[in-house]
């Protein structure tokens, strides 16, 4: 064998074709895996970030649905305490007041017997 004899360029050739082609499906799945790594670690990050998130909603939440219990609580609790101040909105002058606001605010004027000495006035 010499060295021109092409037998021996073609097993060279073949040889090398081989060797680059292993090499480049190595790298490629090698390539494959990092990329597969690194969206998982950003996909573990965004969970983690999501979860401590909605363990502080979750707090937030709870924190606010004891307040308005306190409130309501509280509120109820005043208004067994007085039974005896009437609601500010029950009786008859309720709508006439209403109405007379309502018609104060949008500009009308309210006729002059629109309340009395007996009656609550809405001005």
């Amino acid at each position: 064998m010499s060295l021109l004899d092409p037998r021996a360029w073609g097993a060279a050739i073949l040889a090398l074709a081989i060797a680059v082609g292993g090499g480049y499906l190595l790298g490629r799945h090698d390539g494959k895996a990092i990329a597969k790594a690194a969206a998982q670690e950003e996909m573990d990050q965004w969970q983690a970030n999501a979860n401590v998130a909605y363990d502080l909603y979750l707090k937030a939440r709870d924190q606010k649905e004891i307040r308005y219990r306190t409130i309501t609580k509280t509120v109820e609790v005043a208004k067994n305490a007085t039974p005896d101040i009437p609601d500010c909105r029950t009786g008859d002058d309720w709508m006439q007041i209403y109405r007379d606001n309502a018609a104060i605010a949008n500009g009308a004027t309210v006729p002059a017997s629109a309340g009395n000495a007996d009656r609550a006035n809405a001005r």
